[in-house]
């Protein structure tokens, strides 16, 4: 039950996410890469994307949601980046790739479902409860992401 949605928002608006999420960004303990606080969607340069995003999964969940936690975060691919994780207690979870290297391949890795390959511009959902991690590539590159979980009301 892992659900991929196509061409979300238009390059000027993933333009604008991106600028308006670098100074947000910070080396959190306990987290690879640079990270928000879970507190994304309370942010107002992110109202728009937090509203389009919930009713994307709700749609797909079939059921209203409320987000628990939203928040961005940059990886540069490196394997010490990769970091095993579920998100329960949640319902569902979904990570919208904003930015990502030219030549990755470019998703999440499952541990038991292996790398579902998405594009930039996509929004993969996903029960909260599978493992996953952001994969590990051999290009330098920067890879931006929003990610949130949802609990179903």
């Amino acid at each position: 039950m892992i659900r991929i949605v196509n061409n979300i928002f238009s390059l000027e608006k993933r333009n604008k996410y991106l600028e308006d999420l670098q100074p947000l960004l910070v080396h959190l303990s306990g987290c690879p890469g640079r990270q928000t606080h879970p507190t994304l969607h309370l942010h107002s340069d992110f109202n728009e994307l937090t509203e389009i995003i919930i009713k994307k999964v709700g749609t797909f969940v079939g059921k209203d949601v409320n987000v628990s936690r939203m928040w961005g975060k940059w990886v540069s691919g490196r394997r010490e980046h990769m970091n095993w994780h579920n998100h329960l207690p949640n319902d569902y979870s979904m990570v919208y790739y904003l930015k990502v290297p030219r030549f990755m391949r470019n998703g999440t890795l499952f541990k038991s479902k292996g790398l579902i390959r998405t594009k930039e511009n996509s929004l993969l959902i996903f029960p909260a409860e599978l493992m996953h991690s952001s994969p590990s590539y051999l290009w330098k590159g920067d890879r931006y992401v929003i990610s949130a979980d949802f609990i179903v009301k």
